[in-house]
């Protein structure tokens, strides 16, 4: 499944999130969110972390 990273619609916080000037993540496994992170990095890792999980279930598929 793609998992993916894209940063959050600024018009969807609220005035006081905004107002702090803070921007926030969001991982997504398919179609669905699975994270949402105040770093870019933090969010990156998640979603290495989601591919290598991936990856290792569908190895233990194949046996």
């Amino acid at each position: 499944m793609k998992v993916f990273v894209r940063q959050h619609d600024q018009e969807r916080m609220s005035r006081e999130f905004k107002g702090v000037g803070a921007d926030l993540w969001e991982v997504y496994q398919g179609d669905v969110l699975v994270g949402v992170y105040q770093s870019e990095s933090e969010a990156i890792k998640y979603k290495e972390y989601l591919e290598k999980q991936s990856e290792e279930s569908q190895g233990n598929n194949c046996i």
